[in-house]
Parts: structure tokens; sequence; C-alpha cells
């Protein structure tokens, strides 16, 4: 069993304990008294309340008090634009999200809000990642560009880190808004990026990548240009197109009208054509069907007369010859047909085939006068009955004026 301390020996140990106290506390004020450098990480106010850090990457050489800064945060999704630390780093497992660098002014890092410092070669791939977005050259793996798309990420994104930069902004604002440090500090601001620029340092360089990213921009702009104009110029084709299309169509249509217009008025001249000719046709049939002074012809039966043969006059005012032709049939067909032909000739020169039997047994049939010419004529008269054709008589009419 040890033997407990004496109390001098107690007092001693304190005493040294308190000195190392003090010395550390020493040493974390001189640290804090220090100005900011590249790599140092921040919990700023305006920002505090989302729970991100702010990591100085890179430095305006023309404003020395001019940091890049860019957030860091906890959450486990690293997209494209994002750089990872894992746990051995000095400053634990974080993700840079370096899409989002916002220049600030040193009077915002006040040396209390300062929680640790990150290494040269993680300030180096931050700012080159920084470089990367900035020209639109972002090599980063597969699963990372899948990231980019990951719904949890872009909330992330869209609830934490674009509302902390606006904030970081608006601070950085008002700032900017206050009076700045005596003319005096330009001078020295101005002959040290000149002396930079000389060296080639960061600052020369730096300068050369924004000429580079000016010239890139500017042949952007006039790519643009010209796709604009190309562009105009389709449009103005594509116009004059339309334009003579419509005025095609327009004049098809006339067309189409004019020729609906001659077509109507042909039309119309065609009906009236067929107008008068039915009514000349109407006046010949009501001439036709008004009897006259009728030559009358009355022939006998053929059980009596096997050819009945009979001679009238035409009178000059008759309209008809009618003739009476007497059947002994006991069951009469129910149509008959009589045809009428100068003797010798084999076409008829009038027929009708719409005769019926009248009261006597007797057929009555009155033939236009106007056909009729001195000579001969065959009468042959035939009876329609279930679709045969049978002959029941012949006569012959000898007509003289």
């Amino acid at each position: 069993m040890a033997e407990p301390k004496k109390t001098p020996e107690l007092i001693a140990e304190s005493l040294r304990a308190l000195e190392r106290y003090e010395q550390k506390q020493e040493a974390l004020a001189g640290e804090r008294a220090r100005p900011p450098a590249l790599g140092d990480v921040y919990v700023l106010d305006p920002t505090r309340d989302f729970h991100i850090e702010w990591v100085l990457v890179a430095n305006d050489p023309a404003d020395p008090d001019c940091f890049l800064a860019v957030p860091a945060d906890g959450n486990f999704l690293a997209g494209s634009a994002d750089l990872e630390l894992g746990d051995d780093s000095a400053v634990g497992s974080l993700r840079l999200r370096c899409r989002f660098g916002t220049w600030i002014d040193a009077t915002l890092l006040k040396p209390e809000l300062r929680v640790g410092v990150l290494g040269s070669d993680e300030v180096s791939r931050a700012r080159q990642k920084w470089r990367e977005v900035g020209d639109g050259v972002l090599t980063a793996p597969v699963l990372a560009r899948e990231v980019d798309d990951d719904p949890e990420y872009k909330d992330w994104v869209e609830e934490v880190l674009i509302p902390a930069r606006r904030a970081l902004l608006e601070a950085q604002a008002a700032v900017i808004a206050r009076p700045r440090r005596p003319p005096r500090y330009t001078f020295y601001r101005i002959a040290a990026s000149i002396v930079l620029m000389l060296g080639g340092g960061l600052a020369g360089l730096e300068l050369w990548r924004l000429n580079e990213r000016v010239r890139d921009l500017e042949t952007v702009s006039r790519s643009a240009e010209e796709r604009h104009r190309e562009q105009l110029q389709e449009l103005e084709a594509e116009r004059d197109r339309l334009e003579a299309e419509r005025e095609r169509l327009i004049a098809e249509h006339r067309r189409e009208l004019e020729q609906a217009g001659a077509e109507d008025a042909q039309a119309g001249r065609e009906l009236r054509e067929r107008i008068a000719e039915l009514d000349k046709r109407l006046q010949e049939v009501a001439r036709a069907s008004s009897v006259v002074n009728p030559v009358i012809a009355h022939f006998e039966s053929p059980r009596i007369v096997t050819r009945g043969k009979k001679k009238i006059t035409l009178d000059p005012g008759a309209s008809h010859v009618v003739l009476f032709l007497t059947l002994d049939e006991r069951s009469p067909a129910p149509k008959y047909r009589l045809e009428l032909r100068e003797k010798g000739s084999e076409v008829p020169a009038w027929t009708n085939d719409l005769l019926t039997v009248m009261e006597f047994a007797e057929i009555r049939v009155g033939v236009p006068a106007g056909i009729l010419s001195p000579g001969v004529y065959e009468l042959e008269l035939s009876a329609l009955e279930g679709g045969e054709v049978r002959r029941v008589g012949e006569y012959e009419l000898e007509v003289s004026d």
C-alpha cells in the first residue's frame, strides 16, 4: 500500500499543476491573439444557428484582410463539389462544401470564434476543388455525382447551406458598409500585389487564371451571340416561309371559290335548261293528251277475222286515231302491248305496253295522228302475263288523206 503524500509534497505538486495550466492558457491566448490565417476553422456568429463551420482556404493578395471561406459540416453525404475529411483530420470528420465558398472580411473572424486549424495539404485540396467548381471541370467519383441528385442531399443544400451563405453575405455587406481602414494602407496593398506578381506568387497565378476566365467568358459570349443571330435568322426564314404559305393558301382558296362560283353558275344554267326542256315536254304531253276530232277505227275479234283490216281518212284537224280492239279471251291478261309499224318495216313506229281490257272485252287506245302519214300500217297486239309475251291479234290500218 502506497504511503500518503505529505502536505509539502501535495502543495508542490499543486503549484506545478497550476503553472502548467497557466502556461497552457498563455499558449492558447497567444494562438488566439494571432491574426486569421489559411486553414483556420471558425464558428461565425451569423451562421451559428445552422451548426456549420467555416474554413479559410485562400485570401485576396490585393486585400490581405479578405479571405475565401468554405462551409464545413458533419453531414455524411458528400457530392461532387464537396471535400471529405476523415477522423484523422486535425478537426475531425467534416465535409467541406466548396461550391458555397464566400469571400469575407477579417473583421468577422474574431479570435474567440476559432475552433481549429487544418493542415496545408487539406487547405490546398479545398482550394483546388473550389477552382474546379468555378471552371466547371469537376473531377469526382460516380458515387459523388449520384449524391448530387439525392433528395436528402438537395434538402440539406436548400435548408442549410444556401440560407447560411445568404446570412454570411448579409453580414459581410454590413461590414463593407462601415468605413474601412485609412487610405494609407492602400499603397501597401498595391505594393504587395505588385511584388507578388513580379515574384510569380499567388497573385500572378490568380490574375492569370482571372484573365483566362475572362477570355473564356468572352468566347462563350461571342458564341452565344452567334447562336442568337443564327436563331434569329432561322426564325425570320420560318416566318417568311409561313407568310408565303399563307399567301399561297389564300390564293388557292380564292381560286377554289371562283371555281365553285363558276360551277354553281354552270349548274344553274343546266338546271334552267332542264326545266325549260321539261316544260316543253309537258306542253307536248298536254297537247298529246288533248283529243280533238278523233278518227275512229274499230277492229273485230281475231276469232271472227284472222287479220283485221281498216281504211281511214285522216282529217287535218284530227289529233288522234282511236282504235277499238275487240277480244274474245275469257280470262284476259293483266296487260297488253300494241306495236304499230309501217308495212314491211321491222322497227315499230309507235308502241304502248300499258293497255288493259275495258268493258265489253275491248281495248281502247289513241294513236297520235302526227305519227301517221298516208300508207299501210301493221298492228300487232300481244298479251303480257307472267313474264311471257303471247300474240293475240294482227291488224292492218290503211291511212289516206
